[in-house]
């Protein structure tokens, strides 16, 4: 099974950190972006691409609503829920 993890960075960070570290212990694969390499597809389709193969997506919701890049009206966790809805990946929200 592999798990996606979305949510704002700053405010989460260590929200994040427990869920990767319980999500590895249960032998649940996660992919998450602390261990991404620097991106240059347009976040749409990165977000997109991300998704794809994870049979659950971890949606961490807090205060912010996080960065909105430049030619959206999404944030970046708004784009990566959309893409798990348009994937068919279940969501359990935080």
């Amino acid at each position: 099974m592999k798990a996606f993890i979305s949510s704002t960075f700053t405010d989460l960070e260590q929200h994040r950190a427990h869920v990767i570290a319980s999500l590895r212990r249960a032998g649940i694969v996660v992919d998450p972006m602390e261990e991404w390499t620097a991106e240059s597809d347009e976040p749409r389709k990165f977000c997109s691409d991300r998704m794809k193969g994870a049979d659950l997506c971890i949606l961490l919701v807090a205060r912010r609503r996080g960065h909105i890049p430049e030619g959206e009206i999404k944030s970046i966790t708004q784009l990566e829920y959309a893409a798990a809805l348009e994937n068919g990946t279940d969501v359990l929200v935080f």
